[in-house]
């Protein structure tokens, strides 16, 4: 399973930038997701903060709308759900695109 992550993720990725005043619109994003599947690239990433967007959502859209990409969070924060959310919702997304989604968890910023 490692291995097979390893291989999705590619040998560089793209991180989504992150704004707490001024977020990029979820149609901006997925048109740049679409953009970066096209011109090769293997892996994108996102993190979240406690009272901004919900890295899980936005991953659930932006792994939607691509067929190839592989998206991961670099920083699920710890304390923005449940353990027990956290994990129903990463299954799910694992399970509705296998191979396509890593769940990286952290503590983020307050």
């Amino acid at each position: 399973m490692i291995d097979a992550a390893r291989r999705a993720l590619g040998p560089v990725g793209v991180t989504l930038p992150v704004s707490f005043t001024t977020p990029l619109s979820i149609d901006l994003q997925r048109e740049a997701v679409r953009r970066m599947e096209r011109v090769g690239y293997h892996a994108v990433w996102t993190n979240e903060v406690i009272g901004g967007k919900d890295a899980l959502v936005q991953l659930a859209v932006l792994l939607s709308a691509t067929e190839r990409l592989a998206f991961g969070t670099s920083i699920a924060n710890i304390w923005a759900r449940q353990p027990q959310t956290m994990h129903g919702a990463a299954a799910v997304l694992a399970q509705a695109h296998p191979g396509r989604f890593v769940l990286g968890l952290g503590v983020g910023h307050p």
